[in-house]
């Protein structure tokens, strides 16, 4: 997981990254304690839900990855067996 979060980490423009597992337990965040608990309630169902929309649309199919864009963030969430992924990005023109 450590080497996972330091490699997008270094990625321009990565604001912030989250490691949740299924059950909502944060193994890792680079956001304060208020902002990770927000973070986390709001995206791991949204993640969930996803996926399973996904299954329901064709079965054979997984969800690779998530985006949310807005004018100013980009949320990205990779889904794994073990755990979720989440980067949060600046998504201002460059």
């Amino acid at each position: 997981v450590e080497a996972t979060v330091d490699r997008i980490s270094k990625h321009p423009g990565v604001i912030g990254i989250m490691v949740l597992i299924n059950d909502g337990t944060v193994l890792r965040s680079t956001f304060n304690n208020e902002e990770t608990t927000k973070y986390s309630k709001i995206l791991l169902p949204f993640a969930q839900l996803a996926i399973s929309s996904i299954r329901d649309v064709d079965p054979i199919n997984d969800l690779t990855f998530s985006k949310i864009c807005s004018d100013k963030r980009e949320i990205i969430i990779i889904p794994s067996e073990q755990y979720y992924v989440v980067a949060f990005t600046n998504n201002v023109a460059q």
